[in-house]
């Protein structure tokens, strides 16, 4: 199944030449009439800039061509140009106070044979010139010289969903599987035949049967009421951190999402679980397994339906995930989702992809070429795809935010991997609502641009982009579709799901927090993934500066004494505490 057709017209109005780029990957012809025109006053010169691009028309048996053509703009009075190539055709001009002069352009599909003809009434100077790796000069404007600026139009965007990867399973190895009953886990017991081989459970047949009811269930859905199933009510106005709004005419009762690095957070009467960091160092599929789902089962006994978690980035918030080691990562993404979604509730791998730093992750960019990617940082989010991942959350990549990255979103998650599930955003990460719903953002949170902000990228705005016709509605529909096929997925359909019976807004509110105790006898997988999970540094050679004969040893840190908070510190509303 082919991509998408994509047409790139990139101006770079410093170095004064266009470069025309476009990529046939289906033969289709595509024709765009539409004119933008803008102007701009010089405040210096009182110059007035015009530019247009009228109608754009690609040839049908076009499959690649690159034009690119440089120019030279004196400060004279009127510029006028004209640019042909491989049936695509640019105008611009330059109007200002000065003398006449004229400028015309030829192209073609070789950039080493643009050539340009320049006629002028008055005398113009030297340009200086760069040169690039092809030895083509890109001359520079003279200082103070008008630079057209053009304007591209926001067009018609067609929208194709993905192909699904696998539809025959492979008996005894690749079993079809319901995330409520995943195989048990791989001890690597040999038996008689040598060691038996892990079973992978496949879950696309219970994908098809869970987007088979998605389709049947939204047939009777408006236009707003699908978008709203992909905007978030914004934040603190509902009793979770993230909240899809209910429509209960349609028996939608909206979607609860809460943070579960290692519990419920902002929650009461529940377990403050050990550490991302902490389970991967048992390497004990096993318990890391438990961990998932008891944190699962109290996910769902307060009424959750997605877990924000695991994380699973090499860096960042180092604590919450499984370390720096990709594999062991990927495993303990891979058994932790599995737990998860046993439980009923829906995972959500995070942060994808590249958010290594926690400080000043909002305003840093992570440069990472594709093997890279492919071998280390999405790893574990492969394993979760493989895993049966209801969600996965973005966040910014090879300065792109990640939220509205094809590459990454479209091209490896979904097409690359599989992945069927929906795209959450981190909490302020949608940036755009052109942006992101095309490079495959499916969920915005918590709804608003920022927190308390009012607005939303998505929403409103989402829809009158449809009814305009520059998104198509059945992009909506995929995004919709991707929802609420999790949410049959888990089985979250069934009347007896738990309601939302807690408030993390309002956490001491008695009339919203009902105070419902989920703990069970999880402390007992606490306590041994916590003596399992110890590193016991012996110090063979001397290599701590420690004699024996030390009258005391100052241990240093927030892990150095109990917290204040109590047990449950990292689940409830943090106290601020002031280090020395």
């Amino acid at each position: 199944m082919g991509l998408p057709t994509h047409l790139r017209v990139l101006w770079l109005a410093c170095l004064s030449f266009v470069v025309v780029d476009n990529v046939h990957a289906q033969n289709e012809a595509i024709t765009t009439s539409s004119a933008s025109v803008s102007t701009v006053s010089d405040v210096t010169s009182g110059a007035v800039v015009t530019s247009s691009l009228p109608s754009v028309s690609l040839p049908e048996q076009t499959t690649s061509s690159a034009s690119a053509v440089t120019s030279l703009f004196s400060s004279a009075a009127s510029t006028s140009a004209t640019i042909s190539a491989s049936g695509i055709s640019l105008s611009l001009s330059v109007l200002s106070s000065s003398p006449a002069s004229s400028l015309s352009f030829t192209a073609s599909n070789n950039v080493s044979s643009s050539s340009a003809a320049v006629s002028s009434s008055a005398a113009s100077p030297t340009p200086t010139s760069n040169t690039t790796s092809g030895d083509v000069p890109f001359p520079f404007p003279p200082f103070g010289a008008q630079v057209p600026r053009l304007i591209l139009p926001i067009v018609p965007f067609n929208f194709t969903p993905f192909p699904v990867v696998s539809q025959i399973p492979i008996p005894g190895v690749f079993v079809p599987t319901d995330p409520s009953q995943p195989p048990a886990v791989f001890s690597g017991a040999k038996g008689a035949g040598g060691e038996a081989p892990p079973v992978v459970p496949d879950f696309e047949q219970a994908w098809d049967a869970a987007f088979e009811k998605a389709r049947n269930f939204l047939q009777g859905f408006s236009l707003e009421e699908k978008v709203n199933v992909s905007t978030g009510v914004g934040w603190q106005n509902g009793r979770c951190v993230g909240n899809i709004p209910a429509n209960e005419e349609k028996g939608f009762p909206g979607l609860c999402l809460e943070d579960s690095p290692l519990g419920v957070r902002f929650g009461d009467f529940v377990t403050a679980f050990p550490t991302g960091i902490h389970a991967a160092s048992t390497w004990n599929r096993k318990l890391i397994r438990l961990r998932g789902l008891f944190m699962g089962r109290e996910h769902r006994g307060k009424g959750v339906n997605v877990a924000l978690g695991p994380m699973m980035n090499m860096g960042g918030r180092n604590w919450e995930g499984f370390g720096a080691d990709p594999f062991l990562a990927g495993e303990a993404a891979y058994e932790t989702i599995l737990g998860l979604q046993n439980a009923g509730v829906q995972g959500c791998a995070k942060h994808y992809i590249g958010n290594e730093q926690e400080h000043k992750r909002t305003s840093t960019s992570s440069f990472i070429e594709d093997r890279t990617i492919h071998e280390i940082y999405a790893h574990p989010f492969m394993r979760s795809v493989m895993a049966g991942v209801a969600s996965v959350m973005c966040n910014l990549i090879n300065q792109t935010y990640a939220c509205e990255n094809d590459k990454t979103q479209n091209d490896i998650l979904k097409r690359e991997f599989g992945f069927r599930g929906y795209i959450i955003s981190d909490w302020q990460a949608t940036l755009s609502t052109y942006g992101s719903v095309f490079s495959g953002l499916d969920m915005t949170m918590p709804g608003d641009i920022t927190f308390k902000s009012g607005d939303s990228y998505f929403g409103g705005n989402l829809t009158t982009y449809v009814r305009n016709n520059t998104i198509p509605e059945n992009r909506v529909d995929d995004m919709a579709e991707r929802i609420i096929a999790a949410w049959f997925l888990l089985h979250q359909d069934s009347p007896d799901y738990p309601s939302v019976n807690f408030n993390a807004v309002h956490i001491d509110d008695d009339a919203t927090n009902e105070r419902v105790n989920v703990q069970a006898d999880h402390f007992k997988l606490v306590r041994e993934m916590g003596s399992r999970g110890m590193v016991l540094l012996k110090n063979d050679h001397f290599a701590l500066p420690l004699t024996g004969s030390e009258r005391s040893i100052l241990i240093a840190g927030l892990d150095a004494a109990p917290q204040p908070g109590g047990p449950n510190y990292a689940t409830v509303n943090e106290p601020k505490i002031k280090s020395e």
